[in-house]
């Protein structure tokens, strides 16, 4: 079994989510609460609400393009697909297509199933580009129909 998204897709689930939520969350929090002489820029509900804005905006970022992240193994027998808590086996046949898409330093991999899985119909992934790259070299019957 070959782990072919990257290490980084933990940091990018767990790390930045949870650090985010209890900083900014707390900060958020005292914004409200605390008596204006201690706000910067003079208080007020400008600078309240304005803090408060920021902060759901971010959240909902990292509700929609964090969170999905998986973890993705690929082995001869299935793709093994993971949240950091519960683990699933697809074989290769439930596989739709599998999409890569460019982003600024990684790609983004997308992986379709025929069928809504336990994690919905699309799994997205970071691409491990040395492992995911060696996996398909090595078992190009698997991918034949499946890459764009």
């Amino acid at each position: 079994m070959v782990r072919v998204s990257s290490n980084f897709t933990m940091v990018l689930k767990m790390f930045i989510p949870a650090a985010w939520i209890t900083f900014f969350g707390l900060m958020a929090i005292a914004f409200l609460f605390v008596e204006d002489g201690f706000l910067p820029f003079g208080g007020g509900p400008v600078v309240r609400f304005g803090f408060l804005g920021i902060f759901l905006f971010f959240l909902f970022l990292i509700y929609f393009f964090l969170l999905p992240l998986k973890r993705v193994d690929m082995a001869a027998d299935g793709v093994y697909v993971s949240n950091y808590f519960k683990t699933y086996r697809y074989q290769y046949l439930d596989i739709e297509k599998i999409k890569e898409r460019d982003l600024l330093l990684r790609k983004l991999g997308t992986i379709t199933l025929k069928e809504k899985g336990k994690f919905g119909k699309k799994i997205r992934f970071l691409i491990s580009p040395v492992h995911y790259q060696d996996f398909i070299n090595e078992h190009p019957q698997f991918f034949a129909h499946l890459t764009d």
